[in-house]
């Protein structure tokens, strides 16, 4: 259905992508990017109403990345890039 909460997995570039959005506590929305290469650093970035976060990590780890705001903040956009 469309509007609802939405996370995604997938394996891109190498590596492992978890991204979406969610409610927290009611009315807050949270848009989410993380992403995991195991030989490479890697970047998540999380993007939504105006507000940007990015997340670096070294290879093997998780780079986690995630933006709260209201409900109705806008399209949560969401990023994955290897160094």
């Amino acid at each position: 259905m469309r509007g609802l909460p939405c996370t995604k997995n997938e394996s891109v570039g190498g590596g492992d992508w978890s991204y979406g959005w969610r409610l927290i506590n009611g009315p807050t929305k949270e848009c989410f990017s993380n992403y995991m290469h195991r030989s490479k650093s890697h970047t998540a970035t999380a993007s939504m109403g105006g507000d940007s976060r990015s997340a670096t990590a070294r290879s093997g780890n998780w780079a986690n990345a995630s933006v709260r705001a209201g409900y109705g903040s806008g399209t949560c956009f969401t990023y994955w890039s290897t160094q």
